[in-house]
């Protein structure tokens, strides 16, 4: 499983796969072990990727797949547009979703992004998705979850400001720039 640096306790992590309501359906996994990135930085977030291993393997089916990760050089271009999925908050300060949602957003260019947050670093294991107008959005809740175009994961959702507000996209880790470290994990 790939996500960001939420939990450094296996024993407080669990797996829900196979629903789309976030506290029922589907099967529940224990995580055995989580692999942080060791360049992560909780100021910056910058490498802000992890990997769990499962106590058990996952059993795939009609509503347990894998997502495919990004081929090498994979570039994640401003004005592409991806899906993020997520149980998190409907709106700033809302309640959890109990249904998975989705939205597509528009990736931004790192200059812009960095302007919107007032010139804080974007790192280039980092990128920027969202409407400049805001209206649309992942949230606090989100965090970790998915950002696909076509099937493949190009990104995780790091962290962001208020949620679906102007000039506050969220803000995603870049997947392509860090396959080298997932490969290095999945392969060991």
């Amino acid at each position: 499983m790939l996500s960001i640096i939420q939990w450094d306790y296996p024993s407080k992590v669990t797996v829900r796969v196979g629903s789309s309501r976030r506290n029922s359906g589907g099967a529940v996994y224990d995580v055995d072990k989580i692999y942080i990135h060791p360049n992560f930085s909780d100021v910056t977030y910058d490498c802000d990727v992890a990997l769990t291993r499962l106590k058990k393997p996952l059993v795939f089916g009609p509503s347990v797949k894998n997502v495919a990760l990004p081929s090498k050089g994979t570039i994640v271009a401003d004005g592409l547009v991806a899906k993020a999925s997520g149980w998190g908050q409907l709106f700033d300060e809302g309640p959890m979703s109990e249904m998975l949602q989705a939205v597509e957003l528009p990736v931004i260019s790192k200059d812009n992004c960095e302007i919107f947050y007032g010139h804080t670093v974007v790192s280039d294991n980092m990128f920027c998705a969202g409407y400049s107008f805001g209206g649309k959005d992942t949230c606090l809740g989100d965090s970790g979850g998915p950002l696909v175009v076509s099937g493949i994961l190009v990104g995780i959702t790091s962290w962001g400001g208020v949620c679906a507000a102007p000039r506050n996209p969220g803000v995603y880790t870049n997947v392509p720039a860090m396959t080298k470290y997932i490969q290095s994990i999945i392969s060991a």
